[in-house]
C-alpha cells in the first residue's frame, strides 16, 4: 500500500512541458480543416501558434506553474551561466530581430525552429532543477532557456499593441492590426445596440483575451501599460503582453475608443470631480428583512440605500450642466466627469451624459457610481461612458456605455455606524451590516483612452481587497486607477492612500479615490474626529500625496483636477527599456455654482 502511494506521488510530481501545454491549448496551434463528413484531423502542436499573444500565452503559462522565473539571469554577462538561465548579448539581438520580422512581415521562420526544439523538449519535467554535468534525467533547464527564447519574441512581436511604437517608420504591424479588429463595434452596433430609451450605445463585448488557441478557462492574454519596476516575476519581465487568470475568476476587457485615438501631449488631462450625494439622511441607510423572515438568528444583517437625493433627477442633472460651464471658465480643454460610489442610477447617468456632452461636446469621458447598470439589474455598479472618434449615423461621435458589478460588499461594524451617525436606521447593537448587492462574475475594464493611457475603475472594498483584482491590475499596469467611494474624509493616514499606495508603488499606477461630500458632511457633524473636506486623494510613483478638498460651504460644488502627462521610461528585468507615460498632478481648482 505504501509503494503504491509513492508511486501515486511520483507520478503526480513528475509532469512533462507537453502535459501543461496540452492543458493550455488543448485544440492544438493550428486550426485543423473539416473535410466534408469526415471527423477533423487530431489536434496537431508542432506548428508555431499564428499569433504572438497565443505562443506568449502558452510558454509564460509553462514558466509560471513551473516556478522558474527565479532562474532567469537578467545579466548578458553572467559569470555562470551554467547555473541559471542565461541569454547572451547575442541571443538576445537575435531574438529582437526575429520578432520584428514577425511583427512587421509576419516571417517567422526562425521562431518555428525555436517552437520545435521546445517541442523537441516536451518530455522534460515542468519542475526542473540544477544537475551537474555527470547527471541525466529529464529536469534540467534546457527547456526554460527555450521558453524564455520564446517569451521573449512574443513579447517584441507585440510592440505596439497597446502603446505607440517609437519608430513611427513601422507601418505594418501584424498585433496592433489584430486589436483594431477586435476593437471594432459590432455590425450596425450603434443602431441596433442603442440602449433602451437612451442616448447612449451599448459597447459590444470584447474578447477576454487577444488570443485564438489559448484556452481561456486556463489563461487569457491582453496588452499592458506600465511595467513593474521592482521584483523578479512574469510583470517585470513582460513589457507588452499580460498573463492573466482565467476568465471565469475575473472577466477582463480592453477597450480602446474606435476611430483615432488623441495624442498624449503636454496638455492637461482636466477632471471635473461632483461629490453628489452632497447630503445624506439617515433614513437612506434601510434595512433589507431576511428572505425568511427570520429576524435575531444571525449575528449579521442588510441593507440597501434608498437614494433620497435623486428623487428629483432634473436637479441633479441642471447642477452638472452649470458646474461644467464653470469649469469651462478655468480650462481651455475638460476631459472628463466622475461621479463617486452611489452617487447616481441608471436613468440619472443616461440624462446626465446627455446634458454633459451637449454642454462640452469634446468630453472624453464621464464616470459614476451607481445602484443600476446599463440592463438595469439592481446592485453597485460602476458606469463609464466613452467618446469616440468614429462618427455616428446622425455625424456626430458617437457614446458608448459599459457598467460592471463591485467585487465585494461593503462591511459596516458598529464603529462605522457610529462614525458616521446611523444608529437610528441600522441597530449598532448588530455585529455588522452586510451591502444587499449580487456580485456575480468579477469583471474589469481597460479603457485606452489616448495612444499612451488606459484607466480602470475600483468601487471602494475592490481597492481595499486584494483579490481578486490587484495581481491583475498590477499585470496589465494602467496608467490611471480610479477608485469611487462612499467614505469619510480621504486622509494619508486611512485604508485609502494605504491601499493606493500598493498600487503606486507597483507597477507604478497613478492613483485617486473620491468620496461623497454627503457623508464627510455626517462625520464633520457628528463631532467625533476633527472636520475634514478633503473628498479625494492622490497617489503616484513618486511617493507624491495631495489631498483634494471640497469648496467651502455645504452646497452643490465641484473640484477641476488638473493632471499634466510625463515621459517616463519603464525597464524589463532583461534590459529593454519601454518609452511610457506617467500622469502627475497639477492643481485643483474650486467650482462653484453661479
Amino acid at each position: 500500500m505504501q509503494d503504491m502511494e509513492f508511486e501515486l506521488e511520483q507520478a503526480i510530481q513528475y509532469r512533462s512541458v507537453f502535459d501543461e501545454l496540452r492543458n493550455v491549448m488543448p485544440h492544438g496551434t493550428f486550426p485543423q480543416p473539416q473535410l466534408g463528413d469526415n471527423p477533423p484531423a487530431p489536434p496537431t502542436w508542432e506548428v508555431l501558434p499564428a499569433l504572438p499573444t497565443d505562443v506568449f500565452g502558452a510558454v509564460a503559462h509553462l514558466l509560471r506553474v513551473s516556478g522558474t522565473i527565479g532562474w532567469f539571469e537578467p545579466s548578458s554577462t553572467c559569470p555562470e551561466p551554467e547555473a541559471s538561465i542565461f541569454l547572451s548579448q547575442a541571443e538576445r539581438s537575435e531574438l529582437k530581430e526575429l520578432a520584428r520580422a514577425w511583427r512587421t512581415e509576419g516571417k517567422s521562420a526562425g521562431i518555428q525552429d525555436i517552437w520545435t526544439r521546445l517541442l523537441s523538449q516536451k518530455d522534460s519535467c515542468l519542475r526542473p532543477r540544477l544537475l551537474s554535468q555527470e547527471e541525466k534525467g529529464p529536469g534540467t533547464l534546457e527547456w526554460c532557456k527555450t521558453a524564455f527564447k520564446l517569451l521573449l519574441i512574443a513579447d517584441m512581436a507585440a510592440e505596439g499593441l497597446g502603446r505607440p511604437l517609437d519608430d513611427n517608420e513601422e507601418v505594418a504591424n501584424v498585433m496592433r492590426d489584430l486589436l483594431a479588429a477586435k476593437n471594432q463595434p459590432d455590425k450596425g452596433a450603434q443602431d441596433e445596440k442603442t440602449i433602451a430609451g437612451s442616448s447612449l450605445t451599448r459597447r459590444h463585448r470584447h474578447p477576454a483575451s487577444m488570443t485564438e488557441r489559448i484556452d481561456t478557462d486556463v489563461v487569457c492574454v491582453l496588452p499592458k501599460s506600465r511595467i513593474a519596476q521592482v521584483g523578479c516575476t512574469l510583470r517585470s519581465l513582460s513589457a507588452n503582453l499580460a498573463l492573466l487568470p482565467p476568465r471565469a475568476a475575473v472577466r477582463c476587457q480592453w477597450a480602446e475608443p474606435v476611430g483615432a485615438l488623441r495624442h498624449d501631449d503636454r496638455a492637461t488631462l482636466d477632471i471635473l470631480l461632483i461629490p453628489s450625494p452632497f447630503e445624506i439622511q439617515g433614513i437612506d441607510f434601510e434595512e433589507v428583512p431576511p428572505h425568511d423572515g427570520k429576524h435575531g438568528q444571525r449575528p449579521w444583517g442588510n441593507f440597501s440605500l434608498r437614494q433620497s437625493w435623486l428623487e428629483d433627477p432634473s436637479k441633479l442633472e441642471g447642477i452638472t450642466r452649470d458646474l461644467i460651464k464653470q469649469a469651462k471658465k478655468q480650462t481651455k480643454s475638460l476631459n472628463a466627469v466622475m461621479f463617486p460610489e452611489y452617487a447616481l442610477n441608471w436613468d440619472s447617468f443616461d440624462r446626465i451624459c446627455k446634458a454633459a456632452w451637449e454642454v462640452e461636446p469634446e468630453l472624453e469621458f464621464i464616470i459614476s457610481g451607481a445602484s443600476k447598470n446599463c440592463d438595469q439589474h439592481e446592485g453597485n455598479h460602476v458606469l463609464t461612458a466613452l467618446r469616440h472618434e468614429k462618427k455616428g449615423a446622425n455625424g456626430k461621435p458617437w457614446i458608448s456605455a459599459v457598467s460592471r458589478r463591485k467585487h465585494h460588499r461593503w462591511r459596516l461594524d458598529a464603529r462605522q455606524v457610529t462614525d458616521y451617525a446611523l444608529a437610528s436606521a441600522l441597530n449598532p447593537a448588530v455585529a455588522c451590516w452586510w451591502e444587499s448587492h449580487k456580485i456575480m462574475t468579477p469583471e474589469l475594464y481597460f479603457h485606452r483612452f489616448r495612444q499612451s493611457s488606459t484607466f480602470v475603475t475600483m468601487i471602494c472594498e475592490d481597492l481595499a481587497r486584494s483579490d481578486p483584482c490587484h495581481e491583475i491590475i498590477r499585470s496589465v499596469g494602467p496608467n490611471l486607477v480610479f477608485a469611487l467611494l462612499m467614505d469619510g474624509p480621504q486622509l494619508p493616514g486611512r485604508w485609502g492612500a494605504r491601499y493606493a499606495s500598493s498600487l503606486a508603488d507597483d507597477p507604478g499606477c497613478s492613483v485617486m479615490t473620491f468620496t461623497s461630500w454627503g457623508l464627510i458632511r455626517r462625520m464633520n457633524q457628528s463631532g467625533k474626529y476633527p472636520p475634514s473636506r478633503a473628498i479625494a486623494l492622490w497617489k503616484d510613483e513618486t511617493g507624491n500625496v495631495e489631498q483634494i478638498m471640497m469648496p467651502s460651504g455645504d452646497g452643490p460644488a465641484g473640484v477641476l483636477v488638473s493632471l499634466a502627462g510625463k515621459d517616463t521610461t519603464d525597464y524589463t528585468i532583461d534590459g529593454r527599456s519601454v518609452s511610457n507615460w506617467s500622469w502627475r498632478f497639477h492643481g485643483q481648482q474650486p467650482i462653484l455654482m453661479p
